[in-house]
């Protein structure tokens, strides 16, 4: 078992509009995985079915929406989404969010179920300049 791990830059995971690239995924270690996110727009509004999600904001400002709640998030905000809860979140306009995630179990693709029809935004945002 390994107990360190680094950044994969090789693995880019995520949605159409969300970049991000993982620490630990299912394969390394099945109860927890974690990732690092970046948004110029809209996560897209989802529920997993199978993990609670823990997000750490480390850099930009935006808006979360978990259930029937929506509240602004900064730098150093920690927002926690209970498995099978729709949310949301999107950076401010004209800025990146950075996020940190923490899910356990770790995260499988198919327990991501989009509560959009279709998921919005449908187009991946141009690159960036600022690296992840």
């Amino acid at each position: 078992m390994r107990y360190k791990y680094q950044l994969n830059v090789n693995e880019e995971i995520g949605r159409p509009s969300v970049r991000g690239h993982p620490y630990v995924s299912a394969s390394d270690f099945e109860r927890l995985g974690c990732g690092l996110f970046v948004t110029e727009t809209r996560h897209g509004k989802i529920k997993n079915v199978a993990s609670d999600r823990l997000y750490l904001v480390l850099e930009g400002q935006g808006r979360f929406t978990v259930g029937d709640d929506t509240f602004p998030v900064a730098p150093g905000d920690v927002v926690i989404v209970p498995r099978n809860t729709p949310y949301d979140y999107e950076a401010r306009p004209h800025s990146q969010l950075k996020v940190f995630l923490v899910h356990a179990p770790a995260n499988i693709d198919e327990a991501d179920i989009s509560l959009e029809d279709p998921p919005e935004p449908d187009q991946a945002p141009e690159a960036s300049d600022r690296a992840l």
